[in-house]
């Protein structure tokens, strides 16, 4: 290049210029040497972007072929955030979707965040989906590879909740204790359902309209009007074998067994279940749970009824014999601890 311009050959010059931006020579620097007129002994290389020089790997005196990689820069103003959102989740979040996201090295600041992309598969081994997040950097305090917790706006609508604080677990399952007015206070099983920002949703157990103790419940007098209703909770000690079923509701929970056995069957001879048969089986779980959600028998109700509806929402093969292992590990104390001999006399097997 240089002696193309002391030749003073416009077309030598421009043809020389070519090759060196070829070469990766920026133009800033071949205007620099334009105006110097002499060779020089270091040529400098700029790249082409902002960023971090995340790895390096040329040293001095090192032999540079061409196409060779020097190093390695990252953009880190934008970063990427990938979300793990349980599979009965994913049809929830769209692109529109509210996003906060919550770092451990930044206590007590929420980030908004939105949707970059949602991965169309789901993880075999987790069964998880991927949601993409983009957020902004410019600061540099997001640091590639950490953990974030995210939580994603997908219903507005009023749901009835309660503080975290109120919510009690005892061997039954969750409960609240309920204000009945004049020092009277009563225990009720509940079933939950999501949680976000110190709430949790109550899905069944008590009404908009109840008073529920929010803290102190511990020091509330065992002797007082509570001790009736506590003894209630202790029906979770009887075991399966003793629950005190009629022949009714016994027959009502084998529904639930039949349930499995059809799906089963219609897995074997190849053919496609119909929803509306299971939902019967389904509703078992609501008919008997007054008397018995605060039982052993309520969270094999709960797990049977959650597999019966993924039962009758699968769309393929797979995704119903994923429910009929669910429906029969759920069911599986009951036949062999509930009622044991009354399964054996009618031939059941799960």
């Amino acid at each position: 290049y240089v002696s193309a311009l002391q030749g003073g050959n416009q077309q030598r010059i421009a043809s020389a210029a070519v090759r060196l931006e070829a070469l990766g020579v920026s133009k800033g620097f071949i205007r620099t040497l334009r105006k110097q007129g002499k060779v020089v002994d270091r040529v400098p290389f700029y790249a082409v972007t902002d960023g971090t020089l995340s790895e390096l790997r040329v040293r001095e005196g090192a032999y540079v072929r061409p196409g060779e990689t020097l190093a390695v820069i990252q953009d880190y103003s934008t970063v990427w955030i990938n979300a793990a959102v349980a599979e009965k989740d994913l049809s929830e979040v769209s692109m529109e979707t509210p996003v906060q996201v919550i770092l451990p090295n930044l206590p007590g600041q929420v980030i908004e965040s939105r949707i970059d992309y949602i991965h169309p598969t789901v993880d075999p081994d987790s069964r998880t989906g991927r949601v993409r997040l983009a957020l902004s950097n410019q600061a540099g305090r997001l640091r590639p590879g950490a953990y974030a917790d995210v939580l994603f706006e997908i219903d507005l609508a009023r749901r009835l909740a309660v503080e975290e604080s109120a919510l009690l677990i005892g061997e039954a399952g969750p409960y609240l204790v309920v204000a009945l007015g004049e020092g009277r206070f009563q225990p009720r099983a509940v079933r939950t359902g999501r949680s976000s920002g110190g709430f949790t949703e109550i899905l069944e157990g008590v009404d908009s309209e109840d008073l529920i103790v929010v803290s102190g419940q511990f020091l509330i007098d065992s002797e007082s009007a509570l001790r009736e209703s506590f003894q209630k909770l202790q029906r979770i000690k009887l075991g399966l074998d003793e629950l005190p079923l009629s022949q009714q509701q016994l027959a009502m929970l084998d529904h639930m067994i039949d349930a499995a056995l059809y799906i089963h069957e219609a897995l074997v001879d190849g053919y496609d279940i119909s929803p509306d048969q299971l939902q019967p089986a389904r509703e078992i779980r609501d008919l008997l749970w007054p008397g018995f959600g605060a039982t052993r028998l309520g969270p094999i109700m709960q797990g049977a009824a959650e597999a019966i509806e993924k039962a009758q929402q699968a769309r393929t093969e797979s995704a119903l014999q994923q429910a009929l292992h669910q429906l029969v590990s759920e069911l599986q104390p009951w036949v062999l601890n509930g009622r044991r001999d009354h399964y054996q006399q009618q031939g059941v097997q799960l």
